[in-house]
């Protein structure tokens, strides 16, 4: 069985446009000029990536990453996203063992 996708809620969302308004970050689209942006209503998820070492292939890690805030024009669909947990929309993981935050 399929795993449920969580949505953002009504309030996540206005928490979202808050925080870009807060920082002059509600700026008109880059390709386009255009002012209005959707804001997706799912989460985006932005994996970790390990550099190659001399001579070697990067690793992808999908199941670790950051969470991400999708932002659309609503003219030209140029994509933008900002980190979730920054954006106080999503809580951090707990520390692990080691002092580092879980993702």
């Amino acid at each position: 069985m399929a795993e449920e996708v969580k949505k953002l809620t009504a309030g996540e969302i206005e928490k979202a446009k808050a925080w870009l308004e807060q920082r002059l970050a509600n700026q008109p689209c880059p390709i386009c000029t255009n002012p209005d942006w959707l804001i997706s209503n799912l989460f985006g998820f932005v994996p970790l990536y390990s550099a190659p070492p001399p001579g070697g292939v990067g690793q992808i890690h999908g199941s670790s990453g950051y969470p991400v805030l999708v932002f659309f024009c609503k003219r030209c669909g140029f994509v933008r996203m900002h980190n979730a947990i920054i954006a106080g929309v999503v809580e951090p993981d707990p520390p692990k063992q080691g002092g580092q935050h879980g993702t």
